[in-house]
């Protein structure tokens, strides 16, 4: 990092009071949750939500005599029991009310006004999710360069070629253009590296090199691998930056200039991959053909599900960014109904979802097609279930507690099918799952018995069938057998954890665990300058607002888990601590990356809603209680809106841009 501070000191202003905001915010949930007196004591594990209707068992009934069907003066009709015997509470006391011996709350029913936030804030966040996301003119045709591959053009007059624009398919290697004049045959190399893949790249000749006017042209391809490179399109222009008309010979060239209607875009973001989707949309993209992934360093599943909008949309930006925007969108559904499971209130919930929704990393790692979106939907679903199955009472019939079981196993399967990281929240799901066991102490064994189908059995069939396009691949339904299958699986786990445990590649915008806790180095995306002093730059990092305060109520949550006993802030923080342990040793090993850190915002988002909730309950006026959760959500909104450009790649002045760059330079970029 540059830590020369000459200069650029104008963030501090605006640094500082976003810092002051959220430590504000964390301070009042402090004493919200450890000194407030007056406040209900948050429910314990025999305790019910303080939102949700007690409920009687026969025991609990009134002492209430028969009717005898006989009234007189000196025996009145008995009294109705008063409000706090029912409800279990004694006069004077705040406890709140009990379920008999169960561990936790009871979950209130959704009303409507839940259903309406959840679908405004879906509304709203999915349009600004849309938005810029990228566009469907790229060429969708490409001719593919096998080992005797010519495109061959003619060109309506000689001419002298001085550039040449090419938007590049899957496959590495490059073509040899040869041009054909008056004189000698002249060529110049187009190369295909992966890092070309679905891009348009600009090849110049230098400006005095003396060269022959051309009448023919013809294109040749040689591979690096093991499959052939595919050319989408390609431009020509003449010394006065001109376009050459080609004239296509045979079929192969007229693939090449079949889409007239499209023009090239060097360097922007709407029509190019960016960053990692040089390597995903590819892999979906070999899926539809049938070839052999590139790209093997990560499990199929992710990548097939890029190819769901590949194959409804073509292979363009739009079509492999569409799903990731769709699962971005879908899951403040589950997040929502977490946070519901949680605290029972609307306001916390809606205000905890928008958090989450117009949260920096959210946003950005959902616009991008890698497969680290489907990885935390996943992570947060598998959760989600497994803490619905958490808090059950102990007395609840054992076919009922199968379901959250199955459900979270099903997407733990899903989830470690598209990405590892998912396993590193395995842990947590394993210390949650036998803190249940001990706690209960009830149909353990049936409980262990029917979770090794649901966790090991399921997950392991899910994660070999996601290789079937792998299987197509390989053998394009030439016969083998199962056991052939199973050996390619195996080989190409091994590869995957012997690259991934060896990454020791340097990166310029690689960075440290702790730099994603207190946000210090976002990963750059993109970055394009113009000569009107304007700029195009997103990356991934998070919003600092949410940021700091969800580290502080973060660990408000692990201490009240221990000292308050309210086992929810626990849970979230087995959850966060999952997820970041296994990068802390990790990246001793390996380069890492802010994007890392994106399961972890659902827990530090989880956690300020433990805020939100601790700061409703006080006895201070309700209008107070909730002014805070609007002005921090708010705050959390404006903050997304001032940094908009740096996330959607908005084109705005440069002075703009380095305005937000926090701490000289380094922050955002």
């Amino acid at each position: 990092m540059n830590w020369n501070w000459n200069g650029n000191w104008h963030w501090i202003p605006f640094a500082i009071i976003v810092l002051l905001g959220a430590m504000n915010f964390v301070a009042v949930g402090v004493f919200a949750v450890f000194f407030d007196k007056r406040k209900k004591a948050p429910p314990k594990d025999s305790e019910a939500n303080e939102t949700a209707e007690p409920e009687l068992s026969s025991s609990e009934t009134p002492d209430i005599k028969p009717n005898t069907g006989k009234t007189s003066a000196a025996s009145p009709a008995p009294a109705p029991a008063p409000a706090a015997a029912i409800s279990g509470k004694s006069a004077g006391t705040s406890a709140a009310p009990t379920l008999n011996s169960t561990w936790l709350v009871k979950t209130p029913k959704l009303i409507h006004a839940d259903f309406i936030a959840l679908a405004a804030i879906c509304l709203v966040y999915g349009i600004f999710a849309f938005i810029n996301i990228g566009s469907r003119e790229t060429p969708q045709t490409f001719a593919e360069f096998s080992d005797d591959a010519v495109a061959q053009f003619t060109l309506d007059e000689p001419t002298v070629v001085k550039k040449i624009e090419y938007y590049s398919g899957v496959g590495v290697g490059g073509y040899t253009v040869t041009f054909y004049g008056t004189g000698q045959p002249e060529e110049t190399y187009l190369e295909q590296t992966h890092n070309h893949i679905f891009k348009w790249t600009a090849l110049e000749a230098p400006p005095d090199q003396a060269q022959a006017k051309a009448y023919e042209v013809k294109i040749t391809g040689t591979r690096d691998g093991s499959w052939y490179p595919q050319l989408g399109m390609i431009r020509m222009y003449d010394e006065n930056g001109k376009r050459v008309i080609l004239r296509a010979a045979n079929d192969l060239a007229a693939l090449l200039i079949d889409e007239p209607g499209i023009t090239p875009h060097l360097d922007d973001y709407h029509y190019n991959a960016y960053f990692d989707e040089i390597y995903h949309p590819r892999t979906a993209m070999e899926y539809l053909q049938q070839l052999w992934p590139y790209e093997i360093t990560h499990p199929p599943l992710g990548k097939a599900i890029i190819s769901l909008g590949v194959r409804m949309f073509g292979i363009n930006p739009f079509g492999w960014r569409f799903i990731g925007v769709c699962f971005g969108i879908i899951m403040l559904i589950p997040f929502y109904l977490f946070v519901h499971e949680l605290y029972g209130k609307t306001l916390v919930s809606a205000a905890a979802t928008v958090v989450f929704a117009f949260d920096f990393m959210h946003y950005v790692q959902t616009r991008i097609a890698t497969i680290d979106t489907y990885a935390v939907f996943f992570i947060l679903l598998m959760y989600w279930f497994l803490y619905r199955w958490w808090k059950l009472p102990k007395e609840t019939p054992f076919s009922k507690t199968v379901l959250p079981l199955t459900l979270s196993g099903l997407f733990f399967g899903f989830g470690a099918a598209s990405k590892w990281i998912v396993l590193y929240g395995a842990v947590g799901l394993v210390i949650i799952y036998v803190w249940k066991l001990i706690r209960d102490k009830k149909n353990v064994w049936k409980t262990i018995l029917i979770s090794v189908p649901i966790f090991i059995v399921v997950p392991i069939i899910i994660y070999i069938c996601s290789y079937a396009p792998y299987e197509v691949g390989k053998w394009h339904g030439e016969a083998h057998t199962f056991s052939d299958y199973l050996a390619m699986i195996w080989e190409n786990q091994t590869s995957m954890f012997y690259y991934h445990s060896g990454l020791e590649a340097t990166h310029p915008y690689g960075s440290e665990w702790w730099k994603w806790v207190i946000n210090l180095r976002p990963i750059l995306y993109f970055n394009k300058y113009y000569e009107d002093a304007s700029r195009v730059v997103f990356g991934a990092f998070m919003n600092p607002l949410v940021c700091w305060a969800g580290l502080g109520a973060l660990i408000t949550c692990l201490v009240a888990g221990i000292v308050k006993k309210d086992r929810r802030g626990l849970i979230i923080g087995i959850g966060y601590m999952s997820q970041l342990f296994p990068w802390i040793w990790a990246g001793s090993k390996r380069v890492v990356f802010e994007y890392h850190y994106f399961p972890n915002v659902v827990f530090l988002v989880l956690a300020i809603a433990y805020i939100f909730n601790a700061i409703l309950e006080r006895e201070k006026s309700a209008r107070a209680n909730r002014r805070v959760i609007y002005i921090f959500t708010g705050s959390c909104v404006v903050m997304f809106l001032i940094f908009l450009p740096v996330l959607m790649g908005i084109r705005v002045p440069d002075w703009y841009t380095t305005w937000l760059a926090w701490f000289n330079g380094n922050y955002p970029f």
